[in-house]
C-alpha cells in the first residue's frame, strides 16, 4: 500500500474496491476487506449508527434526508430543513431562539422515526 502511495487508512477507506484494486492489483475481494479493515481503524470506537464514507458524487446524487422545522419560511430558507444525519451547529446572539429551534428539531426528528435519536448539547 505504501508502494502505491497509499500512506494513511484515510487514503484507503474512501476508495471503491475497484480502484483498489486497480491501484495494488488484486482481487476486488481481497481490495474490499482491506478497505473494510481501513474503514475500522479510521473511525475507531463510534457511537450509535456505524458511519460510513460517501464520495460527493453519491451525496449530490442521493442528498441525506432533511428534517422540516416546522417554520414554512425558515425551512425554504433551509433547503426543506437541516440535514440529518450530520452535526449542525446553530448560532446566534442571546435570545434569537437557538434553543428553541434545537428542541424542535429534537421533536421534529423524532416525530418522523419514533426508532431515531437526536443529541442536543448546551
Amino acid at each position: 500500500l505504501i508502494e502505491a502511495g497509499f500512506n494513511n487508512v484515510h487514503d484507503v477507506a474512501q476508495l471503491s474496491a475497484a480502484e483498489l484494486a486497480k491501484e495494488i492489483q488484486c482481487a476486488p475481494e481481497e481490495a474490499q476487506f482491506v478497505i473494510d479493515l481501513a474503514k475500522s481503524k479510521a473511525l475507531g470506537v463510534s457511537f450509535g449508527a456505524p458511519v460510513t464514507f460517501r464520495t460527493a458524487l453519491d451525496l449530490f446524487e442521493n442528498p441525506r434526508p432533511r428534517i422540516p422545522v416546522g417554520v414554512p419560511r425558515l425551512d425554504a430558507a433551509l433547503g426543506g430543513g437541516i440535514s440529518s444525519g450530520q452535526v449542525t451547529e446553530i448560532c446566534g446572539p442571546p435570545g434569537a431562539g437557538k434553543t428553541q429551534i434545537s428542541m424542535l428539531l429534537c421533536a421534529m426528528a423524532l416525530r418522523g422515526d419514533p426508532t431515531a435519536s437526536a443529541l442536543y448539547i448546551h
